[in-house]
């Protein structure tokens, strides 16, 4: 059974100062250990909002997802992400954010599976709103994203992934409908990716990053590589801007039909490679 401790206080020296805020410890257990999560979380939002969860070093096996609705913030392990996974077993999803309050980060999400029954068909990791920072996304699985999707639809909802690494992730192959085998942008509120790196990302008929419909999206500051079934899909008046697109074959370095790609380098990929890419360049799909 995953164990929690409350601290409500914080010690300097001799003298103590207490915060309305409880900080809400989570240790790893032996079964279910979202259930224990998302009641940690529960007890920060009670607290009055703006609470912290930290989870302690370990893995925590999930058999259903966190669900980071509210204004907390889920801590793991921001000096080694590798401390702290929260693993999905290749079977279920991981992570719900869904709060533009909510931040998450110092964590790694391995083995997170997204499947056509699933209400939340979107990828293991799933943000409708908040932010994911500084965290790792391995050996993820899904039928629309591999690793995660963005999904602001809610007016004045945003969703930010920022430093973090999406790595060996795999979409399934759905003939290429919308689907990215690291990252899928949905939604028509602001979705930001920045500084992150896309990496050995597979979808069967899809691209490693594929922006679906949202005029908002952005993925800037970041690098796309070694992806074996082309890098960015971009068919949508999103931004793709100041970064590396490398090493990408299949569909190549970037398959663009609307959108804005802008400062950006294109290098060693198999179709279509570009050294740069300037305002608004487009080529067929």
């Amino acid at each position: 059974m995953t164990k929690f401790v409350r601290f409500a206080a914080a010690c300097v020296a001799v003298s103590c100062s207490f915060s309305a805020n409880a900080v809400e410890q989570v240790v790893p257990g032996t079964g279910d250990d979202a259930a224990a999560i998302n009641a940690a979380i529960a007890r920060a939002a009670g607290e009055g909002g703006d609470g912290v969860v930290q989870l302690a070093d370990g893995t925590y096996n999930l058999t259903t997802p966190v669900v980071l609705n509210v204004a907390v913030e889920l801590r793991g392990n921001d000096a080694d992400r590798s401390e702290v996974v929260l693993d999905g077993a290749g079977k279920y999803r991981i992570l719900d954010v869904s709060h533009n309050g909510a931040l998450a980060h110092g964590i790694t999400f391995a083995n997170g599976y997204s499947g056509l029954t699933d209400s939340y068909a979107h990828g293991p990791v799933y943000i409708t709103a908040g932010t994911v920072s500084n965290c790792v996304y391995h050996a993820g699985r899904g039928n629309y994203a591999g690793a995660l999707c963005l999904n602001p639809t809610a007016e004045g909802a945003e969703a930010y992934l920022k430093d973090s690494i999406i790595h060996n992730c795999t979409g399934n192959d759905r003939g290429g409908a919308g689907i990215g085998g690291g990252l899928r942008f949905m939604g028509s509120q602001l979705a930001m990716v920045d500084h992150c790196i896309i990496s050995n990302c597979w979808q069967g008929g899809g691209y490693a990053v594929y922006f679906n419909n949202n005029p908002k999206a952005q993925l800037i500051n970041s690098t796309v590589t070694s992806c074996t079934s082309g890098g960015i899909k971009l068919n949508s008046a999103s931004l793709v801007s100041n970064c590396v697109i490398r090493s990408c074959s299949g569909g190549g370095g970037l398959s663009m039909s609307n959108g804005t790609c802008t400062h950006s380098l294109f290098t060693g990929n198999s179709e279509w490679d570009r050294r740069r890419c300037g305002h608004l360049r487009r080529h067929a799909p």
